[in-house]
């Protein structure tokens, strides 16, 4: 992920694969603004993914707009083990987000609100 790379794809005509993380998914304020972004890169034509700790009962929602290449999303994934109030210390948390956003693979990731995540 380096600024140069997305720089390149775009001005290439080429597109991004974006990974949104925050805490609890698409609820609430800063949720459903993470939502809408999702939404926006979507219509972009970029593929998109997103993380979060705690959101399992908000990953079902439709997601892909109209008229949008419903292969593009690449779904919700929630991480409910890597929180420190499951006693898992804070350089596992780091360990296991760097492992699975690495993954991933994107060309570009949004990080969100991550309250005590």
């Amino acid at each position: 992920m380096n600024y140069l790379k997305c720089d390149q794809k775009i001005k290439a005509g080429n597109n991004l694969k974006v990974l949104f993380i925050n805490d609890v998914g698409f609820q609430y304020g800063a949720g459903i603004a993470q939502f809408r972004q999702v939404q926006s890169f979507l219509l972009k034509g970029y593929q998109v993914g997103a993380y979060c700790w705690n959101g399992a009962s908000h990953m079902a929602r439709a997601v892909v707009p109209n008229g949008v290449d419903r292969h593009l999303w690449q779904g919700m994934r929630a991480f409910p083990e890597l929180h420190c109030d499951r006693g898992c210390k804070e350089e596992d948390i780091v360990k296991g987000l760097v492992a699975a956003v690495t993954e991933f693979s994107p060309d570009l990731v949004i990080v969100g609100n991550l309250h005590g995540a």
